[in-house]
C-alpha cells in the first residue's frame, strides 16, 4: 500500500502471479489513474473505485466504458446520505440517542451521495 501512484506506475506493477484487489479512493483523479494505456494490464485484478462525480460528472461513465472490455459488469454500491445514516445505523453505543444527535455523529456533510464501482476480473 502506498500514499499515491501514477497511471504509469500502476501500469508497471506486476500483477501476473497473484490475485489482486485494487482499492481506489483518489478524490477525483480516477480518469488520470485508470487509462486506456494501463487497463489491459489490470484485467486480472478486481478493482473497487470510489467515484467522485461531484468533481466531474463524466468520471463514472468514463470508468464504465473503460472497464467493460476487460471486466465483468460492475456492482454499483451507493452510500447513504446523513439523514438515512441517522435513521438506519444501529449500534449499541448509539442506542437511545435521538435522530438529530445521530445525524451529527454519523454525518459526513458530503455534497453528494458517493458511489463505489466494483469491477471483477473476467
Amino acid at each position: 500500500m502506498r500514499g499515491g501512484v501514477t497511471a504509469d506506475e500502476l501500469g508497471n506493477i506486476d500483477f501476473s502471479n497473484k490475485k489482486t484487489l485494487i482499492i481506489s479512493d483518489c478524490e477525483g483523479y480516477e480518469k488520470e489513474l485508470f487509462t486506456i494505456n494501463n487497463i489491459e494490464h489490470l484485467k486480472s485484478c478486481d478493482v473497487l473505485i470510489e467515484t467522485h462525480d461531484l468533481f466531474d460528472l463524466s468520471i463514472s461513465p468514463y470508468l464504465l466504458n473503460l472497464f467493460k472490455k476487460t471486466h465483468q459488469p460492475p456492482i454499483i454500491i451507493a452510500s447513504l446520505d446523513d439523514i438515512k445514516k441517522a435513521q438506519t445505523y444501529q449500534y449499541p453505543e448509539t442506542q437511545g440517542i435521538d435522530l438529530v444527535t445521530k445525524k451529527i455523529i454519523f454525518g459526513e456533510s458530503r455534497k453528494a451521495i458517493m458511489e463505489w464501482l466494483f469491477f471483477k476480473s473476467s
